[in-house]
């Protein structure tokens, strides 16, 4: 699943109030019905679907909404990604995809997402980055959400690290370390669970500021990604890798 969501505050931070003018959108990335795995060694994700709604109801919260609406799985998920991430008229976007992911052959290790079929998408995770960073014109501020395998390839590429924070226009958080499987779609569960507790007011925050900075969001993440861990025994064989 992927959730494209547009809103008018700063990516990496979450506002405390509703802007006046918000969208968001989801497609199907992976089969959500039970039935034959898309290729072979490739696991079904049957509730990739119910976790990529819920991280879109908790993000209606602060104020975002869909950047469009497809429920159909006859588009193309490519396209969509690249006119969300070049939009001019867009201020903020998360995107956030829960599915399966792959590292290309070779000494690349690009990181591509597979669509519904189990196939690539053409073009790899950092070439999203690359074209929001490079781009000349206005791009969205962006906040990729990747709840895939291999996830942190794409968070750890070493030129947008060296990157001034200050003039990024792009961040990821990402569901693993490079190199590593993803399980359980925790990244999801965490992000739901940490915003949700915003929404609730169950976490404080200093009343004064606009934003909750995104610091203190990612190490609550953090923390309650390592929690499900730690439910799970520790064993992250347990469900089916995305």
């Amino acid at each position: 699943m992927l959730n494209m969501a547009q809103a008018s505050p700063y990516p990496a931070k979450v506002a405390k109030s509703q802007p006046a003018i918000t969208r968001t959108a989801r497609v199907a990335l992976v089969p959500t019905e039970d039935g034959d795995s898309p290729r072979p060694g490739l696991g079904l994700l049957e509730h990739a679907s119910e976790h990529a709604m819920r991280v879109r109801e908790v993000l209606r919260g602060f104020g975002y909404e869909p950047y469009v609406d497809l429920d159909s799985d006859d588009v193309n998920h490519l396209e969509l990604v690249e006119e969300a991430v070049a939009s001019q008229d867009v201020d903020v976007l998360i995107g956030h995809i829960v599915g399966h992911g792959e590292l290309a052959d070779g000494s690349s290790e690009k990181l591509y997402v597979l669509n519904s079929a189990g196939q690539r998408l053409r073009r790899p995770v950092t070439s999203w980055i690359t074209d929001i960073e490079d781009a000349r014109e206005q791009r969205p501020l962006t906040l990729f959400i990747l709840d895939v395998c291999y996830a942190g390839e794409a968070a750890v590429t070493s030129w947008h690290a060296r990157m001034d924070v200050t003039k990024r226009r792009s961040w990821v958080l990402a569901a693993t370390g490079p190199g590593r499987k993803a399980f359980g779609y925790r990244l999801s569960r965490a992000v739901v669970a940490v915003l949700q507790k915003y929404v609730s007011r169950e976490i404080r925050f200093d009343p004064s500021v606009r934003y909750i900075p995104r610091t203190t969001v990612y190490r609550e993440i953090e923390r309650t990604v390592n929690a499900l861990i730690e439910e799970d025994r520790g064993l992250p064989h347990l469900g089916s890798p995305t």
